[in-house]
Order: C-alpha cells, then sequence, then structure tokens
C-alpha cells in the first residue's frame, strides 16, 4: 500500500520519481492459497456460464482501458481482435481455468510484468526446477529425481518448445523472467494440462543423469505450500580480510528498519575503513523505488540521473492510490544535486559492486539501473527480470464472479539513460552465470568473481 504521508512534487523529482512498483505474485502466492477469505468463488475445474464470462471480461476490458497508460488512445488494432475473438469463444460454458487462459490473451498482448493475472492452484507435480542458461535442471532430490539431473523434455515436448510455449502465455518483458517464471509453471497442474503435457493424469519426464537418459512418469498431487521464509529482508556483512562489505536487500522496503540498518551499515564500513562495497539485488523482487533514494545519498557523487515517470490518473488510481489528480502528469527524467546525507564521514567514496540476478525485478531493477546508467558502480552477475524502462506500479482487481485476481499498471517509468530505453534488462558489466555444479556444491560464483575484482 502508498503511504498516506503527503509526498511533495519537488521531492518526488528530486533525484527519482517515488514511486511504488509492487511484487508480482511469484509461487507462494498461486500456491495452496484459497481464492478469498471470505466469499466462496467458483473452483478452478468447475464450469462458468456465458454469463458470468461476459460481466467478468467486460470488468477486465473496462479496468484495461481506463487504468493502463498504453490504453490512453484506446485498444490497439490487435488488441481489439483480440477481445472479439475472446467475446466469440465465452458464449458457450468453459471451465474457469479455460476462462482464465483466454483472457491471459489480453493481458500477455500488453508485454508488461507488471499488469497481469493469476490463478490459484493446488496440484500439481513433485518436479523442483531450476533454468539456469544452459538448461533445465533438478534443484534438489525427490523420490524419482536427483539433484542435478538435465531435464530434456516434459510432457513430449523438448526444453526449446516449452520455452516458445511459455513465451507465448508469460507476460513478460526478456527471456530472464521466462526461465524464472517458468519453473513453476512447469509444475503446476492447470499450465501443464494448458500446455498438454498431462496424460492419464501424470506427466512424462525425460531426462538426461551422467550418460544414462531415462524417462519418469510424475502423477499430479496435492502440493504442499512453500514454508514461510523468516529470512530478513535486509541483513550485512563486512569482511575485513577482503575489504568488502556486502549489503543484500531481498526486498526494496523504505521503512525504519531499512533507514537504521542503512546508516548502521555505512557507520561500520566507514569506522573499519572498507574500500568496496557490494550490494547484493539477487533475491529482490522490488517493492518500493524509494529505498533507491537513500541508498544514493550515501554515496559521494555530486549529480545523479533519475527515473522520468508518466502518471495515469484514472479514477480506480485516485481510489487506490489516495490522490485528487485526474488526467496524465508526465514527471521527466533530468539530472539533480546529489543531496548527500548530513553526516559528511559516512560518504562512501569507494569502489560499488551491485550483484543481479533474474530475480532483481521492479524497484530493484530500477535500483541497478540507476547505478549502472550514472555510472556509480559495477553490476556483476546475471540480466535482471525485467526492462529497466518499463510500465510499473500495478493496482489491484478482481473479478466480480470467478473471483480471479489480476493487477494493471498505472504508469510507465523511463530509466535515467534514454540511449537504453529498448535494452529489455540491466545486462551486467561482468557477466557471471549461476551453473548446477554451483548449486550442487553450494557455491556462490558471482560472489567468487567479486572477489577476484576486488584484488585485481
Amino acid at each position: 500500500m502508498l503511504s498516506k504521508k503527503k509526498i511533495n512534487r519537488k521531492k518526488i523529482k528530486s533525484v527519482l520519481s517515488t514511486s511504488f512498483f509492487l511484487i508480482l505474485g511469484f509461487t507462494p502466492i498461486f500456491l495452496g492459497c484459497s481464492d478469498n477469505q471470505n466469499k466462496k468463488y467458483i473452483a478452478p475445474t468447475e464450469t462458468v456460464s456465458p454469463e458470468m464470462m461476459k460481466e467478468d471480461f467486460k470488468y477486465v476490458v473496462g479496468k484495461l482501458k481506463s487504468v493502463h497508460p498504453k490504453t490512453i488512445e484506446g485498444f490497439s488494432e490487435t488488441q481489439k481482435k483480440i477481445i472479439l475473438n475472446i467475446e466469440e469463444k465465452i458464449r458457450q460454458p468453459l471451465t474457469k481455468e479455460k476462462f482464465f487462459f483466454l483472457v491471459n490473451e489480453l493481458f500477455h498482448s500488453f508485454h508488461d510484468a507488471h499488469t497481469t493475472q493469476w490463478l490459484v492452484f493446488s496440484q500439481g507435480i513433485d518436479l523442483p526446477l531450476v533454468w539456469l542458461k544452459d538448461g533445465l535442471y533438478v534443484k534438489k532430490d525427490t523420490d524419482l529425481l536427483k539433484q542435478g539431473d538435465l531435464i530434456e523434455s516434459i510432457g513430449g515436448q523438448k526444453v526449446s518448445q516449452l520455452f516458445q510455449k511459455l513465451n507465448q502465455i508469460l507476460w513478460t518483458e526478456n527471456k530472464h523472467l521466462i526461465r524464472l517464471e517458468g519453473t513453476w509453471m512447469l509444475i503446476a497442474r492447470p499450465y501443464l494440462q494448458h500446455l498438454g503435457l498431462v496424460e492419464n493424469n501424470g506427466v512424462g519426464v525425460t531426462l538426461q543423469r551422467g550418460t544414462r537418459e531415462t524417462t519418469v512418469r510424475l502423477p499430479i498431487i496435492n502440493l504442499q505450500r512453500p514454508e514461510k521464509d523468516d529470512r530478513p529482508f535486509i541483513t550485512y556483512k563486512i569482511d575485513k580480510k577482503t575489504d568488502l562489505a556486502v549489503l543484500t536487500l531481498d526486498s526494496c522496503q523504505f521503512n525504519r528498519e531499512y533507514r537504521n540498518k542503512l546508516r548502521e551499515f555505512f557507520e561500520e564500513t566507514n569506522s573499519q575503513k572498507i574500500n568496496n562495497i557490494a550490494l547484493d539485488l539477487r533475491r529482490n523482487p522490488g517493492r518500493d523505488s524509494r529505498v533507491i533514494d537513500l541508498f544514493v545519498r550515501y554515496i559521494d557523487i555530486d549529480r545523479v540521473k533519475g527515473y522520468g515517470s508518466k502518471v495515469r490518473y484514472s479514477q480506480d488510481a485516485q481510489e487506490k492510490t489516495k490522490t485528487m489528480k485526474s488526467g496524465v502528469e508526465e514527471f521527466p527524467r533530468s539530472e539533480k544535486d546529489n543531496r548527500k546525507i548530513g553526516n559528511k564521514e559516512l560518504l562512501f567514496s569507494g569502489r560499488l559492486f551491485v550483484l543481479t540476478s533474474p530475480n532483481t525485478f521492479s524497484s530493484a531493477n530500477m535500483f541497478a539501473a540507476v547505478i549502472q546508467d550514472n555510472h556509480m558502480g559495477t553490476i556483476v552477475g546475471e540480466p535482471t527480470g525485467n526492462q529497466p524502462s518499463c510500465y510499473g506500479h500495478p493496482l489491484p482487481f478482481q473479478m466480480p464472479r470467478t473471483g480471479i485476481y489480476f493487477k494493471i499498471s498505472h504508469k510507465q517509468f523511463f530509466r535515467p539513460d534514454s540511449t537504453h530505453d529498448s535494452i529489455d534488462a540491466v545486462y551486467p558489466d561482468v557477466e557471471v552465470y549461476t551453473t548446477i555444479e554451483n548449486i550442487i556444491n553450494n557455491k556462490d560464483t558471482q560472489m567468487d568473481r567479486l572477489i577476484e575484482l576486488i584484488k585485481k
């Protein structure tokens, strides 16, 4: 939720367009959850009447047309054809799942990783996956699978085919997010069935184990909810021996804990005379971009190029963000004086590194882009999960009859360096990709490479 504190326009334009990026729903949101604790909606496999689908689809189309910046001038010709096609197909009863995937065609047409819908699921196959640059692997041992098994096909379809099919249904801005999100889609029963991978209530998986190829059949089962991760969202470590201080930020939460921990981090960095800082964003799906502004205030840099944005103030945006504005407002990207912190002793003038991965998404992605476009530091790791110049700050909605949740962006963001607008991710200055051997041996190859860079 947005802060209820009034944010003045001058502050918004000081360094960044201060805006929320709400995180996308990753696996824990989808898996084993009810649609709504207070109201019972149609189950995913139950049939929905044409009247109910018509009402829900009209609701979705109306929200997309009135909220998203891309539809200020109306839907594109391609989107109009998609809408007509869906309207034709929902004249006959369909299951909620089939209705979901029909509507998903319209969401997919926006190519916006923040404008999406999701379907709750509780059934799937026991197939823990990790999709690395060089292939799709089994992430950990199961009764039938071994960590490190290389997946060759699922349901008779090769990994390259699965990638293309996922690309046709996943709301995404780059291929890196497809590999990340594909790991849960390829275990979820609704997606497995939609992709035509289920046969006799099971899925055949062909894999390579060493020099031997084998095929196993995994039955559809009830999946357990993931264990809650109680890991703190912000931690840090300082290693005097390597002359490195690492600040790990797993979520962009702009709160007292962040402000206090950030100051504590720079106080210790200064007291121990550390010359190298690493900001680890590899597990960060974003949230609140104000964390960037505060972090930059601790860096000894005089001028900072910030994000620009375009905001569409629809009636829904007014209600959900508690603003009285209307129409469209633009905040051009600009270069401003860095409002450095008052205690000049805490200003950091050493070398700054940022660790990234496909999990680096939304506000975390903005964080990396600001560092890169201002030449403040070196990006190390893997490409990020979405395009830095993108749509964002999605507003939440729920279809009135089926209860399907969805979100729609109401802002458009432009990274500081306009010459990089078309680039689909923050690409590291030093690319270091995780391998399955790294996972098996519990080796942090990005951190190892970072230490090598410091030594050099």
